[in-house]
């Protein structure tokens, strides 16, 4: 068995390389498939890629995290030019020094043939983390501009992405059923484990349970982006109002003012406020887009995932296995048909024949939807790995409830903290009026004395 790599510090490339070949969560080892694809990237002859995999094959057909290491270091050695004969040799030298990096490229490709690898081995594992299924591909859907029809106005929608560069309406036209296509089908029977019907019961009073929840948590957000929206229409007409009374009210002669100057000095102020309104109203108006884009279109995202998840399992059940019921039952109510005719004797001798015929061609119906029956508890059980492989969006969304929030109340905050002292000077002091003791009526001593 080849030796393990016991020197030499492990710099961060080598933990990055077993990461994308072995992500967390996953099997521990690394497939000979695709530690021959990391070893032709570094661009070396095939006889030193073979004398690499030598040195640290323990025959099982498969890496360990160590072997991988001691590999990533003697494809760097031999890049360099050291002869990988004497690697271990080499490697002693290292002590507690960093081990060489090599030279591998890009390593998207190797990701997604890991991906791939993990699946064909265990066909029953999704093996996509959300992050991956994000870098698979970008769908984008884009609103056209409203047109009129001859009697009704209809919306249409731009459909783009990266893997799919065609009108994707029309490919899934001529798309024929995954059943047919896909090479699973075969073994479908072999794909479904016994406690299945089980487990898909459970799973979807968990989703129910979560559509609940998640259906109510959207519902807050949509209050949420309300009150933004309102908080902005509140401050636009309060800073309307206040340029309103700042320029509008008719002249006020001395008969109304006396010799009280409070309204000039409003009248002033308000004009500035009124501009700091609007500022405040704009602010709002960002902090509800910013809500809509973070939580609320987040939040809708996932729910339509539930949704078609939740329309999956009611097509599984009204369609695929509803089918295969009728079929049971009709071949049942045949196989009855045929022993009534059976006892009759000769007389029906055509009709049995007859209904054998149809029996046989009954059982070749009831075999494939048996098999299709099969292939759709295994799509649903990958669909159901995909949900729980999307629940890291409520982290994300999490996230954007808090950073929304925070951003908004702190910038709001400041907003409000750069208008107090426009508010703390609307009346200088000087035109305030001083305090006196509440002793006598401001008219006790001029009003005239009407009884006595």
């Amino acid at each position: 068995m080849a030796a393990e790599l016991s020197f030499g510090s492990v710099p961060a490339l080598y933990r990055e390389v077993y990461d994308i070949v072995c992500p967390s969560g996953q099997e521990s080892r690394v497939d000979r498939e695709v530690f021959v694809k990391l070893l032709m990237k570094s661009n070396l002859p095939k006889q030193t890629l073979s004398s690499i995999w030598d040195a640290v094959d323990n025959k099982s057909g498969y890496l360990t995290r160590n072997g991988l290491y001691k590999a990533l270091a003697l494809t760097a050695m031999a890049q360099q030019g050291k002869n990988i004969e004497d690697g271990d040799k080499i490697l002693e030298n290292f002590g507690d020094q960093e081990l060489p990096r090599p030279a591998l490229g890009d390593l998207t490709d190797l990701k997604t043939l890991s991906i791939k690898v993990r699946r064909e081995r265990n066909p029953c594992v999704l093996g996509y983390r959300f992050m991956e299924l994000i870098e698979l591909d970008a769908i984008e859907v884009d609103l056209i501009p409203e047109k009129k029809g001859l009697i009704l106005k209809h919306v249409e929608y731009e459909v783009s992405s990266r893997d799919m560069q065609h009108v994707i309406k029309v490919q899934f036209r001529g798309i024929p059923d995954e059943f047919v296509t896909s090479p699973l089908a075969v073994q479908a029977k072999d794909l479904v484990p016994m406690d299945t019907q089980v487990q898909f019961s459970n799973s979807r009073d968990f989703i129910r349970i979560l559509f609940n929840s998640i259906s109510h948590i959207k519902g807050v957000s949509d209050r949420m982006v309300a009150r933004s929206t309102g908080l902005a229409a509140d401050m636009l007409i309060f800073g309307k109002e206040l340029s309103v009374m700042a320029n509008d009210p008719p002249a006020l002669s001395s008969w109304s003012c006396g010799s009280i100057d409070t309204w000039s000095h409003l009248q002033n102020g308000f004009k500035s406020l009124s501009v700091e309104f609007g500022v405040l109203a704009d602010k709002s108006q960002k902090q509800a887009h910013m809500e809509d884009d973070c939580l609320v279109e987040q939040l809708q995202y996932f729910l339509d995932l539930l949704t078609s998840y939740k329309d999956l399992c009611d097509r599984h059940e009204k369609g695929v296995l509803s089918d295969h019921q009728r079929a049971l039952q009709k071949m049942g109510q045949m196989k009855k048909r045929k022993m009534s005719a059976t006892i009759q004797g000769k007389e029906q001798t055509a009709l049995v024949e007859q209904l054998e015929a149809r029996i046989i061609e009954q059982e070749s119906e009831i075999n494939n939807m048996e098999n299709r029956n099969y292939f759709s508890l295994h799509c649903v059980h990958m669909e159901t790995q995909l949900i729980h492989a999307n629940m890291e969006l409520l982290v994300k969304i999490m996230e954007g409830l808090l950073s929304t929030q925070v951003r908004g109340h702190q910038e709001l905050a400041q907003m409000w903290e750069n208008i107090a002292p426009k508010i703390k000077t609307l009346i200088p002091p000087s035109a305030k009026s001083p305090s006196t003791s509440p002793g006598t009526s401001p008219t006790s001593e001029t009003a005239p004395s009407t009884f006595r």
